[in-house]
């Protein structure tokens, strides 16, 4: 059962703790966790054991009990259940209390069961977890394997014995003793820390359910280790303690690069498959991966579920940064294209990247300017020629917008001024609930292989922007795909607009100012509705795609697509401009101006003239957007 195929699966709260727990970084002299957070590996920790009966102290969310497929015990003072943890389970028990009472009552002696895997997540205190382990070690099988959680704490304030939330959100407590305690009393165990995020795991193994030693000295142990603290331990020893075990042996981001021959996977925030073709970013995503592969490059697209079972040589993984954060893989280059930026976004992370491509010239001075070391470049989006095409035959005459209403309680802006106007509109998407949009939705969903059709019949294609996209100048990519269909668009006021759409779309902010429809169009306004400038006339060109991106990088092109087929690693030299705070300081390159992009009609690195621009369609779009990160 993976994450993609379960239902079960918390995947709000899994996607809460990869967007947290991924890329913290450690005080100096705290172990640095590595980049696979433990649920992922858990999940195929679970595949690979196929435990008969698997047994979960402190579960809380479900978000690791959701990954069992066999009878399941869980335990916790207070479950906060997301979804449905049952899953395939043949029975599931759950037990709200504290772990002590339930070990203590005898329910596993009543069953008759001999666990095969546990995880030991409760109470972050060390005599808590010590007592937590010792009671179930008699009812484990020999075999087993036993897991402690939030093991490694990544500065002082995690591991204070009392928990001060003002201080730190994130807490391990004083559960690092429990290694000093287990191999000085029990040496007999095989104990390993690994260092999956966001504080590591124990994995423990070579079980003995007949001894007694923990539960006869426990006493003389607690009172031991009671007034220890890591200063008095010191960060030395207890690093010693640790001995990080990796996850896996590939090198880390900072030694020297090896030679790639993988698939490019690119990565998007598609929280599960179930919702894939709902959402902009997988139809974004699987063009560009085509364009990769009309240059020859196998590639592929993985959801969020997908990240953590990604194959280990893949050649480069190019992440559409959303939503959610995916941290850079060790020893696998990683290219960050930050196509809009997301609710939780944290700047501090870009400098992890090999490079970071933003789609907006006035956030990428900005993220120059607020990050050092960082030299991003500007990439904008870009439309799929496949799909998004004029058709020279249609019927112009209603106004058209595509889009869910999820701008946090109030309607979409566009789309009421249109009503407000006294217009009618066909409209697409969900959340489009009460009597005001009754007659204008036509459906909740729209095939993407139909939404160029509906877009090139259109009078016009409405679009808005959140206001953080509008503010920082990341142009929807609805606007690309529209224009690109020969479709005039109506827009809300956006920072740093590409001049070359200027002539093919309109801003408004009110009814009043809205666009007038041609003379005669069955969607004129009821009389005094509106006053604004004329609606634009079609692309006059429907054969010729949409100009906007068909610019010329003003650099040469040093780095091309045949030496990383060959095995190289491009990224890792000077020809590149990194950006991370460990490489040389080396000038980056100028963002370029709004409604610019990188092509391969260029030569030598001039930049194209008003004449080429002219005459030079996009109709390889995405094979251009492709080549580019071949060309830098």
């Amino acid at each position: 059962m993976t994450a993609e195929q379960s239902p079960a699966t918390p995947i709000r709260t899994l996607r809460r703790k990869l967007r947290q727990e991924v890329g913290l970084r450690a005080a100096p002299g705290f172990p640095q966790m590595g980049a696979t957070h433990y649920l992922p590996w858990l999940e195929q920790l679970h595949r690979r054991l196929r435990p008969r009966v698997y047994l979960e102290i402190g579960t809380e969310s479900g978000a690791s009990l959701a990954y069992a497929d066999c009878l399941s015990i869980a335990v916790d003072p207070r479950f906060r259940l997301e979804g449905d943890v049952v899953g395939a389970k043949p029975e599931l028990h759950l037990f709200q209390g504290t772990s002590d009472a339930f070990l203590a009552g005898g329910l596993l002696d009543r069953l008759g069961l001999r666990i095969d895997l546990a995880f030991l997540d409760g109470m972050h205190l060390f005599e808590y977890l010590l007592r937590d382990f010792l009671n179930t070690e008699p009812h484990m099988q020999p075999d087993g394997t036993v897991l402690l959680h939030d093991y490694v704490p990544f500065d002082a304030a995690v591991a204070d014995r009392d928990r001060d939330r003002a201080r730190t959100v994130s807490w391990t407590g004083d559960v690092w003793k429990l290694i000093p305690i287990l191999r000085e009393y029990r040496p007999d165990l095989t104990v390993q820390v690994l260092d999956l995020a966001p504080t590591g795991v124990v994995v423990i193994t070579g079980l003995d359910p007949q001894n007694t030693v923990l539960r006869d000295r426990y006493d003389e142990i607690v009172a031991r280790y009671a007034a220890v603290t890591l200063d008095s331990h010191g960060l030395d020893q207890f690093s010693r303690d640790v001995a990080l075990v990796r996850v896996d042996d590939r090198p880390r981001r900072s030694a020297a690069p090896r030679a790639h021959t993988g698939t490019i996977a690119i990565k998007t925030c598609v929280p599960e498959a179930a919702v894939r073709d709902s959402w902009g970013d997988w139809h974004f995503a699987n063009s560009l991966a085509a364009a990769f592969r009309r240059l020859g490059q196998p590639s592929r697209v993985d959801i969020l579920p997908d990240w953590a079972a990604a194959p280990a040589d893949d050649a480069l993984d190019l992440v559409l940064q959303g939503h959610d954060h995916h941290p850079p893989r060790d020893g696998i280059p990683s290219l960050l294209w930050l196509i809009y930026p997301g609710k939780r976004f944290d700047q501090a992370r870009l400098i992890d990247y090999d490079h970071v491509f933003v789609a907006s010239a006035p956030y990428a001075r900005k993220l120059q300017r607020r990050v050092p070391g960082l030299s991003p470049s500007v990439l904008l989006q870009a439309f799929d020629a496949g799909v998004m095409k004029p058709v020279t035959s249609s019927r112009r005459k209603e106004l058209v917008f595509v889009g869910n209403n999820h701008f946090g309680g109030a309607d979409r802006p566009m789309a009421s001024l249109a009503r407000q106007a006294g217009l009618t509109l066909r409209l697409w998407g969900r959340g489009w609930q009460g009597p005001d949009w009754a007659a204008h939705l036509q459906a909740e969903t729209l095939a993407n292989a139909d939404l160029g059709r509906v877009y090139a019949q259109s009078l016009a294609v409405l679009c808005d922007h959140t206001p953080m996209m509008a503010r920082n100048g990341f142009v929807s990519n609805r606007v690309f795909d529209a224009l690109a269909c020969g479709a005039p668009v109506i827009i809300d006021p956006v920072e740093a607009l590409p001049e070359d759409f200027a002539p093919w779309s309109r801003s408004c902010r009110t009814p009043r100012a809205w666009p007038r429809p041609p003379p005669g169009s069955p969607q004129n306004p009821p009389r005094g509705a509106a006053s604004g400038a004329p609606l634009p006339a079609p692309w006059p060109k429907p054969t010729v795609s949409m100009p906007g991106r068909a610019r010329s990088s003003t650099r040469p092109a040093t780095c091309r697509f045949s030496d990383f087929r060959k095995g190289s690693s491009p990224w890792s030299s000077s020809r590149f401009p990194r950006t991370r705070r460990s490489a040389p300081a080396r000038p980056g390159p100028s963002p370029r101006a709004p409604g610019t992009c990188a092509s391969s009609r260029s030569t030598a690195g001039a930049p194209m003239t008003a004449k080429t621009r002219a005459s030079t369609p996009i109709s390889s779009t995405w094979t251009a957007a492709g080549r580019w990160f071949w060309t830098r």
